[in-house]
């Protein structure tokens, strides 16, 4: 591979990396407030409710 070529592909593959975000999120940082539907009774329910239980959430979509 050509040098220029190689430079090329170098930089295409750097550009993608340096313009991620840092994650909004870590670990020890409470999660933002969020209110959802049950499943069994459409009842809001909010995350707070759950607050020290583990909890998971099933995020779906159908494309």
């Amino acid at each position: 591979m050509k040098p220029l070529q190689l430079a090329a592909l170098m930089t295409c593959l750097a550009i993608p990396a340096s313009a991620a975000e840092p994650p909004r999120w870590s670990p020890g940082i409470a999660f933002p407030e969020l209110v959802l539907p049950s499943i069994s009774d459409g009842q809001a329910r909010s995350l707070a409710e759950f607050r020290g239980q583990k909890l998971m959430l099933h995020i779906f979509a159908s494309w």
